[in-house]
């Protein structure tokens, strides 16, 4: 297991997980959190829209979840140590701020970008 000894690091391919400043996030006792994070972490550059959060995070529930909720999701996550990369809600949308080095997804779709765009020897 790969940990930092500075910044965040988010992991979801295999159990999500949280390291922030090097020590790992309990985020096991909350599927909602989870779900969040997992989201966001695969959502493109340009965010998910809260609706499609609020939908993907609770699914068949997801209507009688007032707005609210998903805010106060936002804020916990944003409390778990991701307050300087998760921004405010912008045209509906939320996103994680991560360098492509922080977030496993990122790190593989930066590789896997860069092996297709080089031409076979």
């Amino acid at each position: 297991m790969e940990h930092s000894t500075d910044g965040v690091r988010v992991r979801v391919l295999g159990p999500a997980e949280l390291v922030v400043d090097g020590k790992p996030v309990s985020l096991a006792g909350s599927p909602v959190l989870t779900r969040l994070l997992t989201l966001l972490a695969l959502g493109p550059g340009k965010g998910v829209a809260a609706e499609v959060l609020r939908s993907e995070i609770w699914r068949d529930r997801h209507a009688d979840k007032p707005a609210g909720s998903l805010q106060q999701a936002i804020r916990r996550l944003r409390a778990a140590g991701l307050r300087d990369h998760i921004p405010p809600e912008a045209a509906g949308r939320y996103r994680l701020d991560l360098s492509s080095d922080r977030g496993d997804v990122r790190r593989l779709i930066a590789t896997a970008s860069a092996l297709t765009s080089d031409p076979p020897p």
